[in-house]
């Protein structure tokens, strides 16, 4: 027996993205998330192909049966049904049988499985993906996380935060020396894993809130949301790697710490309960409160926006979410550390920073290259060896051998500490250069990441079209 939802396009092969939405009963965010669950992407399809020429890009009719077979689709069509399942029973009294309900959370690792067979595939794509976690951790870390993840099985904010962490956490351990540059929008790094290279950029933090208004958070959030697995896998295997039982241990402990585990409301009693509550409160209150007359003391919108205050930004350190990489370090048993064997030489082997305030959103990147690097980072300057600033503060006492902060970048690239005499802050310093000669040849990033794998089947295409 066909398909009861292929009557409307038979004998189609491409349908629009709104015909999609109907043969699946999907809403768009909904339909976005099973576009980045299953692989499924628009196409480009020839005018012959084409039934519905309202838009040349559309969707071949065999995705939309691969999604609707798919384990997502069918585990979120069994998600709404436990919920109807769950309100029948509460109101009839039969809490009993709520716990004979089949599970309905989606088997992630099945998913990852099938798109990278090996770990190979996976670290092509790292990073993709850690570019992808930081932007969405800069644009939606101060948003409401029950309407960001109203549809997730986990919160999904907690779990990129943490997992970024513990993939800097890694570098710092194992004492990684990354090639870097710093970028108009960000840091960018290249470190190699398993004979891989992974190339990724460390988005700055808004410098305003309302740089992130008119974004769809849903799609960001939809497409973080399999990448935060990826790397937590990824994540995993690099402790694993390290062969003591205490880093696994260790990563475990961060995870129970910053659970990202949530309590299940179904999204449908969720809604309705957020509907009652406004119609009950809000709505009354506005129709039947007498409005006072509002009182005007005469003066201008021009004097009101003479009178308004500077927006002040509170200083940023560009750390991911509410976890401290120094402290989680500092945390570690030393004696644990000193038998993880190097992968580099420690460039900054007995030294002893302090990061001024002036380093601002680097503080973070400076902190991880530090460490790496097997330097020390002070919390007061007393006694340390080298004192970074970008701006050289009052009272500063000249005994310091005071460094802007673009001389760790640079001596990551050389290999090797420079001397703090050529980084003085307010001289002209030496320029920076990119280690990136293929990558980064005409800005610090118009190149997108793409790994080995895509641009071949990009090439192909091209060359099949031409």
């Amino acid at each position: 027996m066909g398909r009861w939802y292929t009557n409307i396009i038979k004998r189609r092969t491409y349908v629009t993205r709104n015909e999609a939405l109907i043969c699946l009963n999907l809403k768009e965010e909904e339909f976005d998330r099973f576009c980045v669950l299953t692989d499924t992407h628009p196409l480009v399809a020839s005018k012959n192909e084409l039934t519905n020429k309202s838009t040349k890009i559309q969707y071949a009719i065999a995705d939309i049966h691969r999604i609707r077979e798919s384990e997502p689709y069918q585990k979120a069509k069994l998600k709404k049904e436990n919920a109807k399942r769950r309100n029948n029973y509460k109101s009839t009294g039969r809490e009993h049988k709520l716990n004979y309900l089949m599970d309905e959370r989606i088997d992630y690792n099945r998913i990852l499985l099938s798109k990278y067979p090996s770990f190979d595939e996976i670290y092509e794509d790292l990073g993709e993906a850690l570019t992808n976690l930081i932007v969405t951790e800069r644009i939606i870390r101060d948003k409401s996380i029950d309407k960001l993840c109203i549809r997730f099985e986990s919160n999904v904010i907690t779990k990129i935060y943490r997992e970024l962490s513990m993939f800097y956490m890694y570098m710092m351990i194992v004492k990684t020396n990354p090639k870097v540059f710093i970028g108009k929008e960000g840091v960018y790094y290249s470190i190699e894993i398993d004979g891989n290279e992974v190339f990724w950029r460390e988005t700055y933090p808004l410098n305003d809130m309302e740089d992130s208004l008119g974004i769809n958070y849903n799609v960001i959030v939809q497409t973080a949301e399999f990448n935060a697995y990826l790397l937590e896998k990824v994540n995993f295997k690099l402790f694993k790697s390290l062969n003591e039982e205490y880093f696994i241990e260790y990563i475990r402990n961060i995870r129970r710490a910053y659970t990202d585990i949530m309590e299940y409301v179904p999204v449908e009693e969720k809604i309705q309960n957020e509907n009652l509550l406004e119609n009950n409160e809000y709505v009354v209150n506005e129709f039947t409160k007498k409005k006072e007359k509002e009182i005007t003391d005469g003066r201008s919108l021009k004097d009101e926006e003479c009178a308004r205050e500077e927006f002040v930004q509170e200083r940023d350190s560009g750390s991911f979410g509410a976890i401290n990489l120094y402290e989680m370090f500092s945390s570690m048993s030393k004696e644990m550390l000193s038998r993880v064997p190097p992968k580099h030489r420690c460039i900054f082997n007995k030294e002893k920073v302090y990061l001024c305030k002036s380093t601002n959103s680097l503080e973070h990147s400076l902190t991880m290259l530090i460490i790496s690097g097997g330097g020390e980072i002070l919390t007061s300057p007393e006694g340390c060896t080298l004192y970074l600033c970008s701006e050289i503060p009052e009272n500063f006492r000249a005994e310091y051998n005071y460094a802007h902060p673009q001389i760790i970048y640079d001596s990551c690239n050389l290999e090797e500490l420079q001397s703090h005499s050529f980084y003085r802050p307010g001289q002209n310093l030496p320029q920076h250069i990119s280690p990136y000669k293929s990558m980064l040849k005409e800005t610090d990033l118009d190149t997108f990441n793409i790994s080995h794998k895509k641009k071949s089947a990009i090439e192909s295409i091209i060359n099949h079209r031409k």
